[in-house]
């Protein structure tokens, strides 16, 4: 072995990843002397030399094998695969057997490894060793080296709240190295929880304090919108990145927060720090709802969710009780109302394209040699059916049950190979009640209906046709993830597309472009190619939604093929179509131009919520007041008497809702008179129940002070003031000998109503 050849591309990994440990190591002047020699069974064993002799800092017997079987027991396992925290390197034989046994989610978070090593001169010789290059170039490996190692740890997670924290360490080195590290996660996990705290009190201080004037004010103006987005997901950073373009260009101010690395978590130290930086009008959530962590977002900021996917953790009914006030969803969500959502909070969305990004491009000729093709399809449904059931019926445990799935699949993998297409759950339901499904536990068979409507199925409905195709001999391109490993398909595969420039080019490139969903036949990467001027063959669906885009569709293998090989050979009916359809796609599916239509009608949404808002403040404003406010009316206006009684400012809300036009046949003005109804009863229930409240106590005041206002105003000006509510003469209504007079028994005069002690309250006009 070349000890110092490893060495050296070990450092220069290391100088790429992390400079200053490198240059660390390359000066360290070393403190004590190391030997190496020939362990037993192969490798080598690393020992301290020392007056008292030599100390074995490493495995004397078959290090590598050892090691292995040490890493798999120390190495934390899923679901949540916690990072590793290892005090000590010994002779590295340990981080190379975790090199390849760390998580990598295909797409997702990666599992971290923390290695902290006081002591440079064992680093160094663990890199002599071992050839490490893979692990430090990779986005798991953290390490910290040299007398301050454990203080750079600590500070190096108490400085990034992102980083996940371990919940153990492995001893690699000395008892004391372990119980530092120990200490220095558990000083940062207490540090992050009362950073939360103290955030978050900060936070919802800030807004309830915020009166619904200044929510209505400013909600007329340019927004603050924080966006949350997943550094793993590359739809949704893309997905943020154009919204957040379109935001920008209708005058709001973004900011996008998401992991940066690969190990990262959004924890809530994180999004809280950022909330309270930015203070946002509105918190923007691909995807998720605030219910979902509840915790760590204010009750009174507006949480809009824009749902751009299928979640059957979202779309059904007990979800739809969680939304609250302050609730809106946005995205794919017109059929949301059967679930129970309120059709207040539901701001439907059309899919949305980047015209930016997306649009008719000349290719060069190394473009066309690379995307060029007869018909391209991107998708990552790339397993086969036969997989995914595979997967689904490792869940499975009884055996029973297992018969039952099988059944299940062999009844929808031979409808769908025999033309009988599946669109909706209630297809997969029906199917699996045919094959027995009634014997099945509840929970296990919505399991199962989920899993083929959102895998074993959608993949049938996507994959069959394509094989028609290949059959065909259509030169077809096949991009995204696995299609290399589909055992009929790979040949087709032509890899992964950054979305934006190169999905773009692809468009362009290919001569047909297909959209096969099963969910529905709207998606945003078809608004994409219909932006770009590419042509399409759309897989028909059932779905009943009408919108302005010409598809030219199709349905099942063999009309795929008819379809592909006449336009094929009639590019001008192409080219006709597609121009069409990207004059539409401009117009009606920019990401600028539906959320102006969402927000203009989230605001609406709100108006109507801040009414609410500013009765329930009014309300508890009055139930403190023990005084009759209702007599106020006599002299002066509502406005007036809200304001000296409760402070609530009614301008604002009027100013946003009601026309000032004494004009009772529009619709803001009738709006206006039903508020004041509501208003003048809330000062009616206060005044009754400060005449009960009296009486019980035995205070005999005049209980004509409390007024019952009558229920209709007129605009606040100097004339309706002089003509607001007076008392009349006294005049009981006729009570059958024996009964007990109460206002609710007998009906006021029109235009009048009664006061609590029998009079008739009125206006001078009435």
């Amino acid at each position: 072995m070349d000890f110092a050849q490893n060495f050296e591309r070990n450092l220069t990994a290391m100088q790429a990843r992390w400079p200053s440990t490198a240059a660390l190591l390359a000066q360290w002047r070393d403190r004590f002397d190391l030997t190496l020699d020939e362990a037993q069974g192969g490798g080598y064993v690393l020992a301290v030399e020392s007056e008292q002799g030599l100390s074995a800092v490493s495995e004397p017997v078959d290090p590598a094998s050892k090691a292995a079987a040490w890493a798999q027991r120390e190495i934390p396992g899923g679901p949540e695969y916690d990072p590793l925290l290892i005090a000590g390197v010994r002779a590295g034989y340990e981080l190379a057997a975790l090199t390849s046994l760390l998580h990598r989610a295909s797409g997702g978070r990666w599992q971290a490894l923390y290695v902290v090593e006081p002591s440079p001169e064992l680093f160094k010789a663990m890199l002599h060793i071992q050839d490490l290059t893979e692990l430090i170039a990779s986005a798991h490996f953290y390490c910290f080296v040299g007398p301050e190692a454990v203080t750079r740890f600590k500070q190096f997670l108490a400085d990034d709240p992102f980083k996940p924290l371990p919940k153990k360490v492995s001893v690699l080195s000395a008892a004391a190295t372990a119980q530092d590290a120990a200490q220095a996660v558990s000083q940062v996990v207490k540090q992050r929880a009362e950073t939360a705290v103290r955030l978050k009190r900060r936070i919802d201080q800030y807004y309830d304090r915020r009166s619904i004037a200044q929510w209505v004010e400013e909600l007329n103006g340019p927004l603050r919108v924080l966006q949350i987005s997943s550094g793993f997901s590359h739809f949704v950073r893309y997905a943020n990145r154009d919204i957040a373009q379109a935001l920008t260009e209708l005058g709001h101010e973004t900011r996008i927060i998401g992991e940066r690395e690969r190990v990262d978590f959004l924890t809530g130290p994180a999004l809280l720090a950022a909330i309270d930086e930015f203070k946002p009008h509105v918190i923007h959530h691909i995807d998720h709802m605030r219910f979902e962590s509840a915790q760590v977002y204010p009750t009174r900021v507006i949480f809009l969710t824009s749902m751009l996917d299928f979640f059957p953790s979202l779309e059904n009914k007990e979800a739809a009780q969680l939304l609250g006030d302050w609730d809106f969803v946005t995205g794919y969500v017109s059929h949301w109302t059967r679930f129970g959502y309120r059709a207040d909070r539901l701001l439907p969305q059309q899919p949305m394209t980047n015209e930016h990004i997306f649009r008719p491009v000349e290719l060069t000729a190394e473009q066309i040699k690379r995307f060029g093709c007869e018909v391209a399809y991107i998708s990552n449904i790339s397993k086969t059916p036969e997989q995914y059931f595979a997967e689904t019926l490792s869940q499975l445990d009884d055996p029973a049950d297992r018969r039952i799935a099988e059944k299940f699949y062999a009844r929808v993998d031979g409808d769908f190979r025999a033309g009988k297409i599946y669109y909706f759950e209630a297809d997969y339901r029906r199917a699996l009640t045919d094959v027995g499904g009634d014997a099945l536990p509840a929970a296990t068979a919505e399991r199962l209906v989920h899993a083929f409507l959102a895998e074993v199925g959608n993949a049938l409905f996507r994959q069959l046709p394509l094989l028609a195709l290949s059959e065909a001999g259509v030169d077809l391109a096949l991009w995204g993830r696995g299609w290399e490993w589909h055992p009929q398909l790979a040949r087709h595969a032509r890899g992964i597309l950054e979305h934006g420039e190169e999905t773009n080019l692809a468009f362009n490139a290919a001569t047909i472009n297909l959209h096969i969903n099963q969910f529905q036949i709207r998606h945003n990467r078809l608004t994409d190619g219909y932006a770009a001027g590419a042509f399409f063959l759309v897989h028909r669906h059932t779905d009943n939604i009408e919108y302005e885009l010409a598809d030219v569709m199709f349905a099942g293998g063999a009309r795929l093929v008819e379809q592909t090989q006449r336009y094929l050979a009639e590019p001008a009916a192409r080219q006709a179509n597609a121009q069409a359809n990207r004059k539409i796609a401009l117009a009606l599916y920019s990401y600028r131009a539906q959320y102006e239509r969402s927000l203009r009608q989230m605001r609406y949404y709100f108006d109507s919520f801040t009414l609410a808002e500013v009765l329930a403040q009014i309300e508890r404003s009055l139930a403190k007041i023990e005084e009759p406010v209702g007599e106020r009316l006599a002299s002066q206006s509502l406005a007036e008497t809200i304001r000296e009684t409760t402070g609530v400012d009614l301008r604002p809300v009027y100013d946003l809702h009601f026309t000032p036009e004494d004009n009772l046949l529009t619709e803001r003005s009738i709006a206006r008179s039903c508020f004041e109804m509501q208003l003048i009863e809330s000062i009616n229930r206060a005044d009754r129940q400060q005449v009960q409240t009296r009486s019980e106590r035995g205070d005999n005041i005049i209980a004509a002070k409390f007024l019952r206002s009558h229920l209709f105003l007129r605009s606040d000006d100097e004339m309706s003031r002089r003509h607001y509510h007076k008392l009349t003469g006294e005049r009981r209504p006729y009570l059958r000998k024996g009964e007990t007079f109460t206002l609710d028994k007998i009906q006021a005069p029109f235009g009048a109503c009664w006061a609590p002690d029998g009079r008739i309250a009125t206006t001078d006009w009435a």
